[in-house]
């Protein structure tokens, strides 16, 4: 008992070496812990011009399935008059209501794809609205960056956040505070503890964000990072430790913010947000927000399909929840998603809302794909990746969902 107990401890310690090596000590002659969590596939080298603006790269984005999602426009969700999303423009209100009815998978217009110019104007012209939006000032010598929750800004978070802005939002949706010296300095001291979970973790870790560059490469960089911050999230929260899931958020925060403010974003993402339920032993949060989710389902023709088949949410929405999207829809598409869980999910209650709104739109965007589909074909649609090419259109639909589930709709008619 006692040998078994000093193995276990001799190999995580292990584990915890291997993570603190440097970059320029590369582990190809590093001992093998487990088979599992060293032999790592030889990955190919790519050219920058295949790495797209968020760091992953194109070749193994995995949305060579294009052509087996159906592109069809929904002509069943109620849609604005045009007349009445003219006079929310004129006086400031103009949202996606406009995209509702198109296809989550239909491609930019062509229009839109050929002038790249105006797609470059909308850009800048949407950052400089957010410098506008933004208010800075110091606090404790340090500066900070303010939003104030108008419905303006809702409505452009909607609209997607400027990737430029984007750390600087996520932060003063959930933050808005200076970096806390003592939690930081709470962080290096758990990084050199001995964590139960560290086995687990380390397996997790070269199959997590794969196709970003940070962590292609095993022991170093941003793998050795994702790490450190999980470790020590399963010390910080011992009532939640580690669960696979985690291991997604924390890389979609290491590209966006250094190992200590991701490390301090998980923290409050998992206490303020609501998300540590999730995650929480027995998974009873979880489960009855899937109990939630089926009973919306019952309200969208393609819901009750896959109630009919047998497609419970429990096959197909556990890494929909648990990731908060990650490598379940293209990164950009999952980003936008991100942007409203920061400024929406106040609680709890109203993550899992987002959550469930998330759901639905995507079971709502892909029902011409799901109606009359076997359950094989039902599941082989619902995972992996699923390629959204329109994130107004999907956006459009969350929107709907978050503002009115149909359940609430029904109950008015």
């Amino acid at each position: 008992m006692e040998q078994s107990k000093n193995l276990k401890i001799s190999t995580l310690q292990r584990i915890q070496e291997l993570y603190r090596l440097g970059d320029y000590q590369y582990l190809e002659a590093a001992e093998a812990i487990d088979k599992k969590s060293t032999s790592v596939p030889e990955r190919k080298s790519f050219s920058p011009e295949k790495i797209d603006r968020y760091g992953n790269y194109r070749n193994d984005m995995g949305l060579v399935n294009v052509g087996f999602y159906k592109v069809t426009k929904d002509l069943s969700l109620d849609k604005e008059s045009s007349t009445f999303r003219l006079g929310k423009k004129l006086i400031g209100r103009d949202d996606l209501s406009k995209y509702i009815k198109e296809s989550i998978f239909s491609p930019l217009t062509e229009e839109l794809e050929k002038d790249r110019k105006l797609l470059s104007e909308r850009e800048l012209s949407r950052i400089e609205k957010w410098k506008q939006m933004c208010t800075i000032h110091f606090e404790s010598g340090n500066q900070l960056h303010s939003f104030r929750i108008t419905r303006k800004l809702i409505q452009r978070t909607f609209k997607g956040i400027p990737d430029c802005w984007r750390s600087i939002a996520w932060w003063s949706f959930l933050m808005d505070d200076v970096p806390d010296s003592n939690l930081i300095n709470h962080y290096y001291d758990l990084c050199d503890q001995i964590c139960e979970y560290d086995v687990q973790i380390d397996l997790d870790v070269p199959r997590t964000a794969a196709t970003h560059f940070l962590f292609r490469k095993r022991y170093n960089g941003g793998q050795r990072l994702l790490f450190r911050v999980l470790h020590s999230i399963a010390l910080y929260l011992p009532h939640v430790g580690y669960v696979q899931g985690m291991a997604s958020i924390a890389a979609t925060l290491l590209i966006y913010y250094t190992e200590e403010l991701a490390f301090i974003m998980m923290v409050n993402l998992l206490e303020r947000r609501g998300m540590s339920s999730l995650f929480s032993s027995g998974f009873e949060v979880l489960l009855k927000a899937f109990d939630d989710l089926k009973e919306e389902l019952q309200y969208l023709p393609s819901g009750r399909h896959l109630s009919n088949i047998g497609a419970e949410p429990s096959a197909f929405a556990t890494r929909w929840y648990l990731t908060i999207f990650h490598q379940c829809v293209p990164f950009h598409t999952q980003l936008r998603i991100w942007d409203l869980l920061f400024l929406l999910g106040g609680n709890e209650g109203q993550t899992i809302r987002l959550l469930q709104a998330s759901s639905l739109a995507l079971v709502r965007g892909m029902w011409d794909t799901l109606m009359d589909a076997d359950f094989e074909v039902v599941m082989q649609a619902l995972s992996g990746v699923i390629p959204i090419r329109n994130d107004d259109a999907y956006l459009a639909r969350i929107e709907h969902f978050w503002q009115k589930m149909p359940s609430e709709a029904a109950s008015k008619n």
